[in-house]
């Protein structure tokens, strides 16, 4: 349904619902509303479903397919709705086990918190793939309050961000693995070469001490511009926390986060990324040095590391000795 509609049939309160969500919505864009558990629920191109609580689509990736590129479409999430995700699509549309996020600038808003959060599970049959993942392959998307969990061993990620998704934005996000050393997700966001401008904002990252993961977030290659703020990540992971060395970064912005690896690494950049590093605090069990490197090129402002529990971190690196 367009906004101008519901507004029209709604007035200041459905305005209310989508400002509180940080959502300025245009006149012309479409609202989408899904919700697995409800009885109605019903992915079909009927002009009923999808256009109302009472009658919602079943699956995030059919009320993708309906959005409009670069329209400013946006889909709502009810409080408990639940996804299994079990391969890595390449387009939105009828399959029920595939989230693919392919339309420009689209909006998803999961509604609820705590164990309401809208939930998808990726990986739990026999037959899925150790690739599925919520799949971006769009620019612009933003994806707001909703939990990403392992339900496989060795996920290879839990959000896949393309190529051409520059823009994307994922923020006050849960990720972690299934509450088992099993039910690992190696990569929770993997970011490919050159998706630009990406934003990763108040998101969650959690992992067994004991699991098999390797990083909460990783860029393959260079992401020029990317904001990294406010996140926090607690585990074990083999190969960092944060891992963006493979290539340079530039004028990238990494800020009031907490990343404690138990696996040593929290931050590894390459040594010619630029940017800002702010107000982070991190923590390796380690060495204080290894807990963050590649550092070398950004301009650094109070930034704590611990090399062991239970010790209180230091400003690293050190305090400009021309002060």
């Amino acid at each position: 349904m367009l906004v101008r509609n519901l507004l029209r049939k709604y007035g200041q309160e459905i305005g209310a619902v989508l400002s509180s969500i940080g959502v300025d919505a245009l006149a012309e864009a479409n609202v989408f509303f899904v919700d697995s558990g409800h009885a109605q629920a019903l992915d079909a191109a009927d002009g009923e479903h999808g256009n109302r609580w009472s009658q919602p689509f079943a699956t995030l990736n059919y009320a993708v397919s309906r959005c409009t590129a670069s329209q400013g479409d946006i889909i709502l999430l009810a409080p408990g709705h639940a996804e299994t995700i079990d391969d890595l699509g390449t387009a939105s549309g009828t399959t029920t086990d595939e989230a693919v996020i392919d339309k420009i600038g689209v909006t998803i808003i999961g509604i609820g918190n705590g164990t309401l959060k809208p939930t998808f599970t990726v990986g739990s049959t026999a037959g899925a793939d150790v690739s599925g993942s919520i799949n971006i392959t769009a620019a612009n998307v933003r994806i707001k309050n909703i939990r990403v969990i392992s339900g496989l061993a060795n996920l290879t990620a839990g959000i896949t961000v393309g190529t051409a998704a520059n823009g994307t934005i994922i923020e006050d996000c849960e990720i972690r693995d299934g509450n088992s050393a099993i039910l690992e997700m190696v990569i929770g966001i993997s970011v490919a070469a050159n998706a630009d401008d990406i934003v990763i904002r108040n998101c969650n990252f959690s992992t067994v001490p004991s699991g098999g993961c390797a990083n909460a977030i990783v860029f393959a290659g260079g992401c020029d511009r990317a904001i990294i703020e406010g996140n926090t990540a607690y585990g074990t992971y083999s190969a960092g926390v944060m891992l963006a060395s493979t290539a340079a970064s530039l004028e990238c912005i990494i800020k009031d986060n907490i990343f404690v690896n138990e696996g040593a690494v929290a931050l590894a950049l390459h040594a010619s990324s630029t940017g800002i590093l702010s107000g982070n605090f991190f923590g390796g069990t380690t060495s204080m040095a290894e807990a963050l490197s590649g550092e070398t090129l950004m301009w650094c402002f109070e930034n704590y590391i611990s090399g062991a529990a239970a010790a209180s971190g230091v400003i690293n690196p050190a305090v400009d000795s021309e002060l």
